[in-house]
């Protein structure tokens, strides 16, 4: 699936202080490659995670638009976005956005359960728990995970749908070397697959596993 933003930015309203708002992305056009991984880099507050939500249609962009393979994220309703975005589109947001009363197999399939078509899901859920090396704790309530079990499980909860699109922000936080590599290959191979794939992060190890690679500096966005 191919992803394309054109003159997109976000600015934020200020409560106090003499400027009325602050721009957190500076207007840009961006587009991500079908099987192909785009690594955006930058310091933690230059804008990358503001960017990664607006393509994500998760937070409605100032100016531009955001269209995935000629349909545009913003034209729809809530309700739309919501079900394509779940069908197309895995976000891995920053930190752990589980529910603490299922257990990690339950998290990883409840957006297959809210939104996914009728097949049965859990195979697959299994299949991806074995890839990030947690089948051993399906049954474990999420609240009992460390960082680093947590991270994993979100992770595979992303993909549970098969997305053609990845948007994974930092997604090796909470992570020792060993499971850092075993992630960034995987989203590697996803997109060797054809899917396309955006990773956000302050960190240099995915440079080795991009196609493309972006800096965001003080909401500005630029190629490498």
């Amino acid at each position: 699936m191919k992803l394309e933003a054109v003159n997109l930015s976000r600015r934020f309203t200020r409560i106090k202080g003499d400027a009325n708002y602050f721009t957190a992305v500076s207007p840009t056009d961006f587009s991500l490659k079908e099987g192909a991984v785009t690594v955006l880099m930058g310091r933690s507050g230059s804008g990358k995670t503001t960017l990664l939500n607006m393509l994500g249609g998760l937070l409605e962009p100032s100016t531009g638009s955001v269209s995935v393979d000629g349909r545009d994220l913003y034209a729809m309703d809530d309700d739309e976005r919501s079900r394509f975005r779940n069908r197309c589109i895995g976000v891995m947001p920053q930190g752990h956005s589980a529910l603490s009363s299922l257990t990690v197999l339950e998290n990883v399939i409840l957006p297959h359960a809210l939104y996914g078509a009728g097949e049965d899901a859990e195979e697959y859920a299994r299949e991806l728990l074995s890839r990030f090396a947690i089948a051993d704790i399906s049954d474990v309530r999420s609240s009992e995970l460390s960082g680093g079990e947590a991270r994993r499980m979100t992770i595979a909860r992303a993909l549970i749908c098969r997305p053609g699109i990845i948007l994974a922000d930092e997604p090796t936080g909470d992570l020792d070397d060993e499971n850092t590599v075993l992630v960034l290959e995987t989203l590697r191979s996803l997109a060797d697959e054809g899917a396309s794939v955006l990773i956000v992060t302050h960190e240099n190890d995915a440079a080795r596993f991009a196609d493309e690679i972006y800096r965001m500096d003080g909401g500005t966005l630029k190629k490498i």
